[in-house]
Parts: structure tokens; sequence; C-alpha cells
């Protein structure tokens, strides 16, 4: 229903989509996705731009699409790609409501403490591109419900406050759904894997997945926590607090969260 409620579902520009096509070809190329990026120049120049920032911490730059594919994988570069189609789709739209800025901070936050919790369990590759992904793209859904219902999503940030809720608990009171919910939502439409889209979906409550054992949701839930304690600029209503119950389930002690609490995220709130 609530999605009923958009004027439009958001869609991606020619460049994604060609990017996603040739990702689902039986072989994808890193030549070919690299070139479908380097002629988009907005796009290319974006890319090269978080790709050489401390965000990825690489040890040299990266001058070209190619290289950066080459480096990072083609899956990554893919979720860069559709979160600077994002941000950029959404950024005038949402000013009002929310601080875009804000929103890419803690979302780069997250995706680099999210890949480092399953690198730190031992995950493979895919999982870790996987945890990285889903944090970065993890709180889509507000910059959808903040371009498109502008005066619904403000309701539900003064409620917030007034209350004290968090955000996912003020926007099911006025929305009947969440964030998270839609932006998983989304994310299915625009092609994401399945554990992309869990971990998007459940990221406030993962006791509700099928899931029982750490993996991207377990760590862009925690992730999500760790940097709303860390970086209070980056927020925009109460706090989430950890699903003490789900990490039980995963046998996941308070002093591992201790440790990955000590992580080095990428920058400090735009907003002290």
């Amino acid at each position: 229903r609530l999605i009923g409620e958009l004027s439009s579902l958001p869609t991606m520009n020619s460049t994604y989509n060609r990017l996603i096509e040739e990702l689902r070809s039986p072989t994808p190329s890193v030549r070919t996705v690299g070139d479908i990026i380097a002629q988009d120049l907005g796009m290319s120049a974006k890319m090269l731009q978080l790709v050489n920032s401390a965000f990825f911490g690489l040890r040299r730059q990266i001058m070209s699409p190619n290289e950066a594919v080459m480096l990072l994988g083609l899956e990554t570069i893919s979720a860069l790609a559709l979160a600077q189609n994002v941000f950029t789709l959404f950024g005038q739209s949402t000013r009002k409501v929310v601080s875009l800025s804000a929103i890419q901070s803690h979302s780069q936050n997250v995706a680099s403490l999210a890949k480092h919790i399953v690198r730190a369990e031992g995950a493979e590759r895919q999982v870790c591109d996987s945890a990285f992904i889903a944090g970065y793209l993890h709180d889509v859904g507000k910059l959808v419900l903040a371009a498109q219902l502008p005066s619904e999503y403000e309701a539900v940030l003064v409620l917030a406050r007034d209350r004290g809720l968090t955000l996912e608990g003020a926007e099911r009171e006025i929305m009947g759904s969440t964030h998270a919910e839609l932006g998983a939502y989304l994310l299915g439409l625009w092609g994401l894997s399945d554990l992309v889209v869990e971990a998007v979906a459940f990221h406030h409550n993962p006791g509700k997945s099928l899931t029982a054992r750490v993996g991207p949701l377990t760590a862009v839930h925690i992730g999500n926590i760790v940097e709303h304690e860390t970086y209070p600029g980056n927020r925009i209503a109460l706090p989430p607090d950890y699903d003490r119950d789900y990490l039980a389930v995963l046998g996941i002690p308070e002093e591992r969260l201790s440790e990955w609490r000590m992580e080095p995220l990428v920058g400090a709130s735009p907003d002290p």
C-alpha cells in the first residue's frame, strides 16, 4: 500500500541498466563494465572520487573505471554505481526533510564496518561484498520516502522527536511500514541479490529473518548501531538498539561487540 502511494517508482538511468544487463550475462566482463562506466562522465568522475577517498583506503590512486573494477570487483562497483545514482536521483528532493550528507556519511561508515565484521569472521569474498553493498544501501528507503512523501515523512520525524521513538517505530505508526522494508522492496526490483535484500529488510530486527548465521544481515545490524553510537550527528531520531536475542542465538558475546566498536570509521558526522 505504501508503494502504491508513491507518485511513481524511481527508475535507474540507462548506464545502471546497462551495468545490470552485463552483470546478468553468462560471462560478465570486467572490461565491459569499466567501459560502460567510463562512457558516463558524471558517474565515472563520482566513482573515481569515491574509490580514491579514505572510504576504501587504497594504497595508490586509481585513474580509470576499468582499474577500479579490477581492484574492487563487479558487484561492489555496480553497487557504487547504484548508490551514486540513488543519491543523485533524490539529492535535491530530500534536502528539506533529511540531511543527505548525513545519510551518505552514515551509509559509507556502515558499509565499511559491515565488511570488516564479516571479514573478521572469516567470510568469503562474495559475503564480504554483499555486506559492504547492503551497508551502503541500507537506508535507501529513507531517501525515497523523504523525496516522494515529504509531508508524511516530516510528520514521522516530528513524532520520533516528540515521543522519543526510533525512526522505524515512528514510520510504522504513521505509514504502516518502514524505510528498511521499502528499501529492500526497491533493491529487489533493481536486481540486487537475496543476501543484500534480506540484510536491508531486517537490519533493525534481524531476529525476524530466517537466517541464523553471521553474515551480511548481522554485520549491517551491528554496523548501523555502532555507527550511530560513534557519530550521533548522523542520526535523525532515537538510534535503534541491538537485537540481543538474535545475537545470543548466534553466540556473539558482548566482548565481540566491544571489539567492533573500536574499529575506526571513515569520517565524522557532517553535522556536528
